[in-house]
C-alpha cells in the first residue's frame, strides 16, 4: 500500500520589515568585522612605527636647533652689585701669573712714530674705548678691559647688560660703560658706547675722540686707542667662549687658571695691562714691574707681533662689527 506524502509545513513568508532588519544586521556585522580587520592591520603594519619615529626625531631636531640658535638669556641687565664688581676686579695675582697671555694673539698696532700722545680731560694718558652695547665682540672685550683698568683705578656704577639677542653670539653677558664712573691717578678712561642693545643711537664721541675715529677711519666696533701708543680694532677674543654664562657664572670661573673663560679674559687683561703700563711709564710699579707684565710688554713693541691664540686678528682699519644702520657685517 503506497504511503501518501507527508505534509510539509508551510513557511510563512518573512515580512518586508523583518527582511530589512536581518539584512541590516548582516551588513552591520560584516562592516564591524571589516573595521576590526582594518584596525588590526593598522597596528601590525611596521611602516607606521617608522613614520612615527621619523616625525618624533624631526620634532626633536627642530626644538634643539631653535634652542641652539635662541639660547635662554642668563645675563643680567641692570646695576652691578658691589660683591660682583669686587669679585672681577680682585682676581688672585697668581691667576694672572699662571695664565700669562692665555694664548691670546697680540693684535695691538703701534701708532706711527711721532704721534702726539693722547691725553684725557685730566691731562693723563687717555684710554679711549669706542664700542656699542649690541656688539658681541665689544661685550667680550669689556671683561678684560675692566679688569686691566681696575689695576690703575676704580670703577663705580658699572652696569650689567648683554649683547643683542639677534646677532651672532647672542645675549653675551657683559657690562656697559654708559653712566659708569672711573677714577685713577694714572690714566683717564674715555668710553663711548655709540649704540644701545637695539642699535639705537646712544652716545656721541667728543671732538678729540672723533678726531681719532677719523684719523684711523674707524667704521666699526670695537676700537681702542691706548694713549696714541697702540690702537686695536680686532676682537680680543671670540665671544662664543662666554656663551650661556651669566655675569656671575663668568666671575666665578676667574679663580681657575685652566678654565677657557679665564684664559681668554685674564690673558687679554694682561695684554691690556702691559699696553697701559707702556703708556704710563710703568706706573704704578707694583703693577707694571711684575715679571708677567714685563714679558708681555716686549711682545707689544713694533715688530713683535706673534702668538697662537683665540683672537680673530684684523688690520687696524678693518671694522669687526658695524651698525645695522650701515649694513651690519662681520669682517
Amino acid at each position: 500500500m503506497s504511503k501518501s506524502p507527508r505534509p510539509v509545513a508551510a513557511v510563512a513568508p518573512k515580512s518586508a520589515s523583518a527582511a530589512r532588519a536581518q539584512s541590516k544586521n548582516s551588513s552591520s556585522s560584516l562592516q564591524s568585522r571589516r573595521r576590526y580587520v582594518k584596525k588590526n592591520l593598522w597596528y601590525k603594519n611596521p611602516v607606521w612605527y617608522i613614520v612615527a619615529a621619523l616625525i618624533l626625531a624631526t620634532a626633536v631636531i627642530i626644538v634643539f636647533a631653535y634652542q641652539f640658535n635662541h639660547p635662554q638669556m642668563k645675563a643680567t641687565i641692570g646695576g652691578t652689585d658691589a660683591t660682583l664688581l669686587h669679585q672681577i676686579t680682585s682676581v688672585n695675582s697668581q691667576v694672572f701669573t699662571n695664565v700669562g697671555n692665555g694664548g691670546i694673539q697680540n693684535s695691538f698696532q703701534p701708532t706711527a712714530a711721532g704721534s702726539s700722545p693722547l691725553t684725557g680731560p685730566n691731562g693723563k694718558p687717555e684710554i679711549f674705548f669706542f664700542g656699542a652695547e649690541f656688539c658681541p665682540f665689544c661685550a667680550a672685550e669689556r671683561w678684560p678691559l675692566v679688569i686691566a683698568l681696575s689695576k690703575f683705578g676704580t670703577f663705580k656704577e658699572l652696569h650689567q647688560t648683554a649683547s643683542s639677542s639677534t646677532d651672532s653670539s647672542p645675549n653675551t653677558a657683559t657690562f656697559t660703560f654708559v653712566d659708569s664712573k672711573y677714577s685713577s691717578d694714572y690714566v683717564d678712561f674715555v668710553p663711548v658706547e655709540a649704540e644701545n642693545r637695539d642699535q639705537g643711537a646712544l652716545q656721541t664721541p667728543g671732538p678729540n675722540e672723533q678726531a681719532i675715529i677719523t684719523k684711523y677711519k674707524v667704521n666699526g666696533f670695537p676700537f681702542i686707542d691706548i694713549a696714541e701708543q697702540f690702537t686695536d680694532s680686532a676682537p680680543i677674543f671670540n665671544p662664543d667662549v662666554l656663551a650661556g654664562y651669566s655675569q656671575r657664572d663668568i666671575a666665578s670661573k676667574l679663580t681657575n687658571a685652566d678654565d677657557e673663560v679665564t684664559k681668554n679674559i685674564i690673558g687679554s687683561a694682561n695684554l691690556f695691562t702691559a699696553a697701559i703700563c707702556l703708556a704710563t711709564d710703568n706706573k704704578p710699579s707694583e703693577v707694571c714691574t711684575n715679571s708677567t707684565i714685563s714679558a708681555i710688554e716686549k711682545s707689544l713693541k713694533p715688530g713683535a707681533f706673534h702668538g697662537t691664540g683665540n683672537s680673530l686678528a684684523l688690520t687696524t682699519t678693518s671694522p669687526i662689527w658695524t651698525s645695522r644702520r650701515e649694513g651690519n657685517k662681520a669682517a
